[in-house]
């Protein structure tokens, strides 16, 4: 059931980085705000086109990490070959970590679009 939800939400915050991106691109200026300080305050700046940026690193990641729990056992250090028996608590585990990896992921790259598009102005 965690990991229904972790995937829902990670298709959501994807779905939503991609909407958010390319909804809001005609309306930004040239020059956006593309590094935020502690405070979320701009200290940098780019073209932006910057704001698909998110959206494609995101995706990256998530095929990488899909690719990790496709096949953990040859990415896992924790697999013993001695002990076969772990196998599918070593599946599980994985599966649940790059689940919840993903969510993490991306709310974060949504976030970043957010202060990126609210710093230009846009509500």
């Amino acid at each position: 059931m965690a990991d229904r939800i972790a995937r829902a939400t990670w298709i959501a915050a994807l779905v939503a980085s991609v909407a958010l991106a390319s909804f809001a691109y005609g309306r930004l200026p040239p020059i956006v705000a593309t590094h935020f300080d502690w405070r979320f305050r701009p200290d940098g700046y780019g073209p932006k086109w910057v704001l698909f940026f998110g959206p494609a690193v995101q995706i990256a990641l998530d095929i990488f990490l899909l690719l990790t729990k496709r096949f953990p056992i040859t990415w896992n250090s924790m697999y013993d070959p001695s002990k076969p028996e772990d196998e599918p608590r070593i599946r599980a585990l994985t599966s649940t970590v790059v689940e919840w990896s993903m969510v993490f992921s991306g709310t974060v790259f949504l976030a970043l679009e957010i202060a990126i598009v609210r710093s230009a102005g846009l509500r």
